[in-house]
């Protein structure tokens, strides 16, 4: 059966924006350290990172220990698909963190004043989590970068209103990457919906 961990490989590649691993001293392939504290900031948890690391470093052995089906996948090759539902998974809860940090800050707002030290550490973290968010948005579903180019997410929280009730662009968000004729779109607002207690059909 095919290693658990090679589904992960274009997913994790994605990510770290690279196209060849990078070597350790005994020459395997291996994961630097910025690369790991990269994956830790995406929500990629120790044990995670340490299976992977310890996967790569094997070359992905096959695993004996699941029979075929029990992962849903065949084969020998990465699965993009399981590779799509981690980045899926991780701009979910991305996104679900962000709306709940501008709720947050708008009550700080108002409790604290708009230069307290409060407002301005939950600034920091809500710029933070648009980065990743973006960042994100750009790897689900690889479509060779098409509409990618056209994304806008400001830098200004403050500005920022992720509107789910907008039916034409995920969150209200402007540029071709968040569109609404996006499956990965339509179900990344659906959960979010689904979050608030409304169930949308999906594809």
């Amino acid at each position: 059966m095919k290693n658990y961990f090679a589904s992960f490989i274009p997913a994790v590649k994605a990510i770290l924006g690279i196209e060849a691993w990078s070597k350790d001293a005994d020459k395997k392939d291996a994961l630097l350290e910025e690369q790991k504290q990269k994956l830790k900031a995406l929500n990629f948890n120790d044990t995670f990172i340490n299976g992977f690391c310890e996967a790569l470093k094997d070359g992905f052995p096959e695993d004996s220990s699941r029979k075929d089906g029990e992962s849903g996948t065949k084969g020998s090759g990465p699965d993009p698909n399981t590779s799509n539902a981690v980045i899926q998974g991780l701009l979910a809860d991305m996104t679900a963190k962000l709306v709940t940090a501008q709720e947050e800050i708008a009550v700080l707002t108002k409790e604290k004043g708009e230069l307290s030290q409060e407002v301005s550490a939950k600034q920091t973290e809500i710029t933070g989590l648009q980065t990743k968010i973006q960042t994100l948005s750009g790897l689900a579903e690889q479509d060779g970068g098409k509409g990618s180019q056209h994304a806008r997410l400001e830098p200004d929280a403050k500005d920022i209103v992720m509107n789910w009730d907008d039916e034409k662009q995920l969150g209200g968000l402007s540029g071709e990457m968040f569109a609404m004729d996006r499956p990965y779109n339509q179900r990344l607002r659906a959960e979010m919906l689904y979050r608030k207690g409304l169930t949308v059909q999906v594809p």
